[in-house]
């Protein structure tokens, strides 16, 4: 799920930065079981937007993010949270693309896939 605006709108008041993830959060909770939350993991994937900040916005947006993530049940690490490069980005992309395609076409045929 994406929320819009993204994080680096936040660049002048980065102590608000976690109140914005607060959505995705209901989203998360409104999916998982409740007994499940404390072994579910959750990441912070922040892209270009925070990538064009300033290093030291960049790390107040994310410890902002990080105290609410920490705080919201699910299983959560502080190097969770991070700006993650535009490379790392496209290679997420491509295998959640890949997986849906699968889910969605090949297994309703009922053939087989590899995705390499």
């Amino acid at each position: 799920m994406r929320v819009i605006p993204g994080l680096s709108v936040y660049a002048s008041d980065p102590e608000s930065a976690g109140l914005a993830i607060m959505g995705l959060l209901e989203f998360g909770k409104g999916t998982v079981p409740k007994k499940r939350w404390a072994e579910t993991e959750i990441r912070l994937m922040a892209t270009a937007g925070l990538r064009l900040l300033d290093i030291g916005v960049q790390d107040e947006i994310l410890e902002s993010c990080t105290r609410v993530l920490r705080a919201s049940g699910f299983k959560f690490h502080h190097d969770w949270a991070s700006v993650i490069t535009g490379v790392l980005l496209y290679d997420l992309l491509f295998f959640v693309v890949s997986y849906l395609f699968v889910v969605n076409f090949v297994q309703e045929e009922g053939k087989e896939c590899t995705v390499v």
